[in-house]
């Protein structure tokens, strides 16, 4: 279990950025369709996807009167469109996985040799 809350703080984040330019986003209900869009781009951001191709492919879902909602999932998405899966970015997740792993490393090496002293 992680220490620390970063992952949620880094998704709050996009909230808290746009949150001066959606109070004026028309009315209640654009807010709602403002907030449903930005859930769905965080979706896709969130399982590595491109954006744009996730964002179309559902509403192109939704406006041709699809009913199979679990297919939009954005995971179920990805496993039907893999080419659309950013693989840069999970690479990236794992070398700084790695670099924070050889840091923990070196730190409690540090302090067992500096204990001894």
């Amino acid at each position: 279990v992680p220490i620390d809350n970063n992952l949620s703080e880094q998704l709050m984040r996009h909230v808290a950025t746009g949150r001066n330019n959606w109070m004026f986003s028309g009315s209640i209900i654009g807010g709602e369709r403002a907030a449903d869009l930005l859930t769905i781009v965080c979706s896709a951001h969130r399982n590595d996807l491109d954006v744009t191709a996730y964002v179309q492919g559902v509403l192109d879902a939704m406006l041709s009167g699809s009913t199979d909602y679990f297919s939009l999932r954005p995971d179920i998405w990805a496993a039907a469109h893999p080419e659309q899966i950013r693989i840069y970015r999970q690479e990236e997740r794992r070398d700084r996985a790695d670099r924070k792993q050889r840091r923990r490393a070196l730190r409690r090496e540090h302090l067992r040799t500096s204990a001894r002293r």
